[in-house]
C-alpha cells in the first residue's frame, strides 16, 4: 500500500508545533525591532555627547571681551518661552514631558522658577568663555521643593535633581566635555557621582536647607581640571538650566538668580 502525503498551508499553520515556532520567530523579531528603536532613541536623546551640532545653531553667543563680570542669565529681562526669545534654547528629550519655566520676583530676586513634575527639560545658551580669563561661575538658588524618591542617586533609575547647571567644555583640540553642578538629594556637599555619561559635582546636598536662598562661587576652573586632569585648557560653550524628575516619578521646584562668570 502506497503512503501519500499532500502538503497544506492551513496544516501546517493548524499544527500546534508549527505554529508555536512561528510565534517564537515573530517574538524574536519584535523584540529585535524593539531593541533597535531604543538604541537609536537612547544615542538621539544623549546626543549632546558628541559636539555642539546637535545644540541648535550657535547665534547670539555670549561671549566676553576684558569686563570683570560676563553676565550669563539676569532675568529682570525675563526670557519668552514660547516663541522661545532669540539666543535661548528649549531642549526637550524623547516621550518625556517638559519642564514648567516661569520668570517670577522672589524674595526680592528676579528669578527662573523650574518646576517638574515627572519630567526633565533644560533652558540653554550658547556661550564663548575662556576658563583661564574667568575661571568663577557665581549664581543664586533655592530649592523649595525636592525629589522624592529611595533610590539612590547615584543609580541611573534615581538620578534626578530639583535644580542642576549642565556645563559644556571645549577644549582646543575640539573634544567636548560635560558636566553638571547639582544640588544633591542623598549625596554630600562636594561629592562626585558619575551617571548617564556625565560627571556631576554636588554643590548642595542632602544637609542643604530648603527654601533657602544660596549664593554660589566656585572656582570652576579647578573643578574642571580636578574631573579631567590632563592639561587640557577649555572654554565654556554652553550652560543649562536644568531639573529632572522622569526616572524617579517625583517632582520638583527650584528657583535661579544672577548666573555670570567672573575674572576673581
Amino acid at each position: 500500500m502506497q503512503n501519500t502525503f499532500k502538503f497544506s498551508k492551513n496544516s501546517f499553520i493548524k499544527n500546534p508545533i508549527h505554529k508555536q515556532g512561528i510565534q517564537q520567530i515573530q517574538q524574536r523579531i519584535i523584540f529585535l525591532i524593539a531593541s533597535l528603536l531604543f538604541s537609536f532613541l537612547a544615542v538621539a536623546m544623549f546626543s549632546c555627547s558628541s559636539g555642539t551640532a546637535s545644540w541648535g545653531d550657535r547665534v547670539n553667543v555670549i561671549e566676553a571681551s576684558g569686563e570683570a563680570e560676563v553676565i550669563i542669565a539676569d532675568f529682570s529681562k525675563p526670557p519668552s518661552i514660547s516663541p522661545i526669545s532669540p539666543g535661548w534654547y528649549h531642549r526637550k528629550f524623547f516621550f518625556v514631558n517638559p519642564l514648567t519655566f516661569r520668570f517670577v520676583k522672589k524674595d526680592g530676586r528676579a528669578t527662573a522658577n523650574l518646576r517638574s513634575d515627572n519630567s526633565a527639560s533644560m533652558l540653554y545658551r550658547h556661550i564663548d568663555i575662556d576658563l583661564t580669563d574667568y575661571p568663577y561661575l557665581a549664581w543664586d538658588w533655592m530649592v523649595d521643593k525636592n525629589v522624592e524618591s529611595d533610590t539612590p542617586e547615584q543609580e541611573a533609575d534615581g538620578d534626578d535633581s530639583a535644580a542642576r547647571l549642565f556645563i559644556s567644555f571645549v577644549t582646543l583640540d575640539e573634544e567636548y566635555r560635560r558636566m553638571e553642578l547639582i544640588w544633591a538629594r542623598q549625596l554630600n556637599r562636594h561629592d562626585r557621582k558619575y551617571t548617564h555619561e556625565f560627571n556631576h559635582y554636588v554643590v548642595r546636598g542632602k544637609d542643604d536647607a530648603l527654601g533657602t536662598w544660596y549664593e554660589e562661587k566656585l572656582n570652576l576652573k579647578e573643578i574642571y581640571e580636578s574631573f579631567w586632569d590632563d592639561g587640557k585648557a577649555a572654554r565654556v560653550d554652553v550652560i543649562a538650566l536644568f531639573a529632572d524628575s522622569e526616572q524617579t516619578g517625583s517632582s520638583s521646584s527650584s528657583y535661579y538668580a544672577d548666573i555670570k562668570f567672573l575674572r576673581e
